[in-house]
């Protein structure tokens, strides 16, 4: 059982795995409840986490971990209910 404990930096909301000969791959919190758990044999597993420590745990070999920004959309921009949007030139 391979154990690594890391910190997921603020700004950063998804936590990617490349773990290979595995069966599972456990996130559990900085108080140690369980919060995410891949039973998929895949080379990659993301979990979508807030930031703060957490601690990864596999029955294969951890290759590599990385964290990133997940894309959000821009908010709609307000508009004037009794008017209508100015057409775009």
């Amino acid at each position: 059982m391979q154990t690594r404990a890391l910190t997921v930096p603020k700004g950063k909301d998804v936590l990617m795995v490349w773990v290979s000969n595995h069966t599972h791959v456990l996130l559990r919190d900085g108080e140690g409840a369980l919060r995410a758990r891949s039973d998929s044999d895949g080379k990659h597993v993301s979990f979508t986490v807030a930031p703060g420590r957490y601690t990864l745990e596999t029955d294969g070999r951890v290759r590599k971990i990385g964290f990133v920004r997940m894309m959000t959309s821009r908010p709609p921009a307000r508009y004037h209910l009794e008017r209508p949007p100015r057409p775009r030139r």
